[in-house]
Formats: C-alpha cells, structure tokens, sequence
C-alpha cells in the first residue's frame, strides 16, 4: 500500500524535485528525508517491518498527539468522547537526539531529467531559521516571499505576465519546528529559458539584500499576509487545521498572533537585512528538471 502511494505520488515531477532539493539541502539533520521517505526505503520496508513496529510504539503516544476540535459541539459530551477513546493510552519514555544541520558553504546544484512530457523547471532553496512567530526574520522571510515572488511583484509581472517565459513562479518560507528552507520554484515554457530565468531570480534576491522596500508597498503585503490568512478561516476544517499548524509549532493555539505582531512591526531595513543573511549564494541550493524528449 505504501508503495503504491509511493508510486501514485511520483506521476509528478513534483516528487522528485522536492525529494532532491531535501537530500542536497540536508547532509545532517532527519529533515533529508521526505516523510515517506525515498524509494530505496520504501522497498526495503519488508525486511524493516519490525522496526517500523518500534518506531510505532515510541513516538505514536500521547505526549506527541493534540487533539483539536472546532466547531458546534457539546462540550461536555465531546470530553466524554476523547477519554473514552484515549483515556488508556499510556505515556511513553522514547527521546531521540536530531542532529543540527551544519552551515551550508558552497552552492549545490542537480539535475533531473523526466521521462514524459513536462514544463522545465526551476527549484531554489536556502537554509533559514526554525519557524518562531516572534522572531523578526521568520515575519521578514514571509514579507520578502511576497515582496519578491508574489502577483504584484516586478519579477512576477516581467516573467510571467509580460514577457510570458514563466508559467509558474512562487516562493515560501517554510514552517518547521527546525531550521527549514525558504524555496522559490518556477516552470518555464522553454528549457532554454531555465538559466535565464535562474539569473534573474537570484538577481531579484541580490537586489532585495541591497534596496530598501517602498514602505507604502510594505504596509499592502502587511495587510494582505493578514487579511489572506483570516480569509482561508471560512470553515471548521480550516481553523482546526490553523490551530494544529500553531500547536505544532509552538505548543500554542495562537502563535498566530505572535507572528501578525512581528509583521507589523517589520521595516524596510528589517527585510534587507534578512535578504543578506540568508539569500548569499554559498546558502543556496539549485535543482533543475527537464523532459528528456526536449533535448
């Protein structure tokens, strides 16, 4: 079954992309591995199944586990449901010592090739800080993804609109409880395009670490990293779903706050600064796919 998920999965480009960017990114730390981990050990998961059994009873326990309920709901009957169901479920002892990925000190590079058809693409990532809402670079990282990469940014107006050599062109920080990436993925029309396209993204980083943001343009990607994320809370599932991603996080419901404080208080100064830090070209890492019948 899982192979068969495996498989299902990797029908996109997408998996593979996403499994090297994790193996080159990472030479230390758990996070190299996706979550259902490579091929190799997914096939090899018959002669592990015992392991996979430990693994099970260490880290399934209820230390590990939130349970979070939102909407209309009998308060005191839901509480009598949780303890029916997980009243016996016993502590466990498991600790597990995660490695610190070290610093990166040379730019890494792979290439793909994708045996059907498929748009060329392009897949930045560079190393920052775990997730923290109050820490300024996080909120920062979030405002430079928008600033930069975002639908009413240059680079997204002159390569996807304009000159219409992109077909896709997105960046994001990544939420992790460990320092994560900040990846920035584009798809171009033409695989000749790839490494133009590659210049002007990392020249578009470049110029972030070195002029200072208009403060009127601040203020809007303030007000709609805000207003975007109150707009996705139009159901139940989607503030159980927010509320999870914040006690992940942090332990608390709402770390959200935290990180709309820190956005609030982010200055020209403060995304220059991080675009410096944490966009040098020795911290990057770049992987590039192709259709082998465009060659």
């Amino acid at each position: 079954a899982v192979l068969g998920e495996y498989n299902k999965a990797a029908s996109s480009p997408s998996l593979i992309l996403n499994e090297t960017m994790q193996d080159q990114a990472y030479t230390t730390h758990t996070y190299k591995h996706t979550t259902i981990g490579f091929l190799t050990d997914v096939k090899d998961m018959p002669k592990r199944f015992a392991y996979s059994r430990t693994f099970f009873d260490r880290w399934y326990r209820p230390e590990n586990c939130t349970i979070v309920v939102a909407g209309d709901v009998d308060h005191d009957r839901l509480v009598e449901l949780v303890r029916k169901a997980y009243g016996g479920w016993r502590r466990g002892s498991a600790t597990v010592a995660i490695s610190e990925e070290p610093p990166q000190t040379g730019r890494r590079t792979a290439k793909l090739s994708w045996p059907g058809p498929t748009l060329p693409a392009l897949y930045l990532g560079f190393h920052i800080p775990a997730a923290d809402p109050r820490n300024p670079d996080t909120a920062a990282l979030g405002a430079l993804a928008q600033a930069v990469f975002g639908e009413t940014s240059p680079l997204y107006k002159a390569l996807v609109l304009d000159e219409q050599k992109v077909v896709q062109l997105a960046a994001e920080a990544e939420a992790k409880r460990d320092p994560g990436l900040f990846t920035v993925v584009a798809r171009t029309r033409d695989p000749k395009d790839l490494a133009p396209v590659r210049r002007r993204i990392e020249d578009a980083l470049a110029d972030a670490a070195k002029t200072p943001l208009d403060v009127a343009r601040l203020d809007a990607i303030k007000a709609h990293l805000r207003y975007a994320f109150a707009g996705e809370l139009d159901s139940a599932d989607a503030i159980a779903q927010a509320v999870s991603q914040s006690i992940a996080l942090t332990g608390r419901p709402d770390a959200m706050n935290d990180l709309f404080a820190a956005q609030d208080r982010l200055t020209p100064a403060d995304l220059r600064r991080v675009a410096a830090r944490y966009f040098a070209p020795t911290n990057e890492t770049v992987v590039t796919l192709e259709s082998e019948r465009s060659k």
